[in-house]
């Protein structure tokens, strides 16, 4: 039950930094280099790269 709800958790802050990152694209001045390496490392972690 701890192993599922801790998976939801994390499912959720993933979902929740992939729309941070879309709406980070729109933005003109674009994404920090900071910030484009957390989206870099989730992807690497979700098994996306």
């Amino acid at each position: 039950m701890q192993e599922r709800l801790g998976k939801r958790r994390f499912y959720a802050l993933a979902a929740a930094i992939r729309e941070h990152e879309a709406e980070a694209r729109l933005d003109p001045t674009g994404i920090e280099p900071h910030d484009a390496e957390l989206y870099r490392r989730l992807r690497l972690i979700c098994g996306e790269l």
